[in-house]
């Protein structure tokens, strides 16, 4: 089959509340979807958003990548994953979230095309997957009625956002959380890059009261050597998000035993590069997390047949951030059930995108391209 139309459309969708973290607070989720159609009268969806809320001039970034790259992406032949690595290799000097939109939208045709799902053509299985629910308010009293609302939905682990300015309100927040969720649930916390490595040592020491599964990039993403001291100087297992965005992070984290955990972001690394992290990670014997990066439902799809490739014993994934927005532009919702993100029906990807939910959503940044 050769691809013979591409279209894409931006999106901003509002959160049901901000989100806040210590970079600050959004009121809205900034993206971009992408489809890919054959002459075969198939399209495959991606999503090209940015790490993080985003804004409108991202998505403006991105929709002139789309322009760029359209050449490379009109008229090739997708007969089976040689010929979808080979198209990926022409994508190298685009973004990461483009490259994310590009391969799931081309395995989400293979898949559709061989009658298979995304994660079958991997190597792997369908099935459900723990996931954490994500608490990201600097209220103590919304983040405890959060956390009571996620244990009884059913979650057995929480993920909550630190790193304010005084340590003291992370102090007040993990209490509240803690009080309210009881001693049998999970807490993970990420302070996104918030400390330097002393204000870090103090703070996981101090917060470790409260029984934290791993601490998230507690330092700036470039500041390796200081991700290692915290490491060294802490009894909380430490995770690389921000500092892991290509496979040569994943090898200098490794030499240098800076991290205990990989979380891999799709968008921020590329979904064929983050198999080969996912690799790297399995040699090295570290754990895996595969998170959104708070994506509508096609991104964290796509990301859910990354994380079915993971031991089914592997620490919840973070991909419930569906419920965070006002709507995830799909048809049939993906299903979260007691902690768990249920895999989706239907081959490819498996999601349908909601048509009216887009125009709704719609910013006007739109383009396409026939062959």
């Amino acid at each position: 089959m050769k691809i013979t139309r591409i279209e894409w459309c931006g999106y901003r969708i509002p959160f049901k509340s901000h989100y806040v973290t210590s970079n600050g607070r959004a009121e809205y989720r900034y993206g971009l979807l992408l489809r890919l159609q054959t002459d075969d009268g198939i399209t495959g969806v991606g999503e090209a958003s940015p790490v993080g809320a985003g804004d409108e001039q991202e998505v403006a970034q991105i929709h002139q990548e789309m322009l760029s790259l359209s050449p490379v992406l009109l008229n090739a032949r997708i007969d089976g994953e040689p010929a979808l690595h080979s198209i990926s290799s022409s994508l190298s000097s685009a973004s990461a979230p483009v490259r994310f939109s590009i391969e799931s939208a081309l395995y989400d045709l293979l898949g559709k095309a061989q009658r298979r799902t995304v994660v079958a053509i991997l190597g792997g299985t369908p099935r459900p997957v723990a996931v954490n629910a994500l608490i990201a308010t600097d209220s103590p009293k919304q983040a405890a009625r959060y956390a009571q609302e996620a244990v009884a939905a059913g979650f057995t682990t929480l993920k909550i956002k630190v790193g304010a300015p005084r340590l003291e309100d992370d102090i007040r927040l993990l209490a509240a959380v803690r009080q309210e969720a009881g001693p049998q649930i999970t807490i993970r916390i990420d302070a996104n890059q918030a400390w330097n490595v002393k204000q870090a040592i103090k703070a996981i020491t101090t917060l470790e009261r409260f029984g934290l599964e791993y601490v998230e990039q507690p330092v700036l993403a470039r500041y390796i050597r200081g991700l290692a001291e915290v490491r060294v100087a802490v009894s909380t297992p430490i995770a690389a998000d921000e500092a892991l965005s290509s496979t040569s992070d994943a090898q200098r984290l490794i030499q240098s035993q800076a991290a205990d955990i990989f979380i891999i972001k799709a968008a921020r690394i590329g979904l064929l590069e983050a198999l080969e992290i996912l690799a790297l990670a399995r040699k090295a014997g570290k754990a895996v997390i595969v998170t959104s990066s708070l994506e509508a439902g096609v991104g964290i799809a796509a990301s859910l047949h990354l994380a079915a490739l993971l031991p089914e014993t592997s620490p919840a994934c973070g991909l419930a951030t569906g419920p965070l927005l006002e709507s995830d532009l799909l048809i049939d919702h993906l299903v979260l059930s007691h902690g768990l993100l249920l895999f989706p029906n239907g081959h490819g990807l498996g999601v349908v995108l909601d048509e009216e939910a887009l125009r709704r959503y719609s910013i006007g940044i739109t383009g396409s391209v026939s062959a």
